[in-house]
């Protein structure tokens, strides 16, 4: 895997497609399933071909997170969430990573 698709640039998916023997079109159609309709999976992004899905599922997988633990302060209401990598290969390579956020409540008087 070279790198992920959602952090390429239009012109970066230009460049993808046109390497995998795509027209261009193809990278525009890529990026508005990405940044506009946020789908999870290449099997959503139903105007691309199917063989051409595949290949990027492959080649470039999407990287997502998912939600394990929420915590919820009884005290004001702060969420603590801790999420991993949705990426079976990431998790081979490098083990379970995980990601703690937090949010915040702020009551304005």
């Amino acid at each position: 895997m070279d790198w992920d698709c959602k952090s390429m640039l239009p012109e970066e998916l230009k460049i993808l497609a046109a390497q995998m023997g795509e027209k261009p079109f193809r990278a525009s159609q890529l990026f508005g399933w990405i940044h506009e309709k946020n789908v999870c999976t290449y099997d959503e992004m139903t105007n691309l071909p199917a063989a051409f899905r595949q290949r990027l599922e492959k080649e470039y997988p999407l990287v997502t997170l998912e939600c394990v633990r929420m915590q919820v302060s009884k005290l004001d209401g702060t969420r603590k969430s801790f999420s991993v990598w949705k990426m079976a290969m990431w998790w081979r390579a490098y083990g379970w990573n995980t990601i703690m956020a937090t949010a915040s409540v702020f009551l304005h008087r």
